[in-house]
């Protein structure tokens, strides 16, 4: 069973606004966080294009359809990956 955790403090809640993120130490079970690898890596590589769906989970990079001099690689990021399961 997960732990009680105290609401977020208007500090979290600062955090939050200036990084875009907040880090959740243990929020998963090691099952957990082995199931969310193992999906993803079972995705393969390279990802699909920007845009494109997996199930419920989006594939998304900002920078993907920008024309910007030389090489960007901001990565790519899964979203709604917290609805890859069943």
């Amino acid at each position: 069973m997960a732990e009680e955790r105290a609401p977020p403090s208007a500090l979290d809640e600062w955090y939050f606004d200036l990084h875009g993120f907040s880090v959740l130490p243990q929020c998963l079970s090691a099952t957990e966080l082995r199931e969310i690898n193992d999906y993803i890596d079972g995705l393969g590589q390279p990802f699909k294009p920007n845009g494109e769906w997996y199930g419920n989970v989006q594939v998304q990079s900002y920078y993907a359809n920008r024309p910007l001099e030389g090489v960007v690689d901001d990565g790519t990021n899964l979203q709604h990956i917290f609805e890859a399961g069943e």
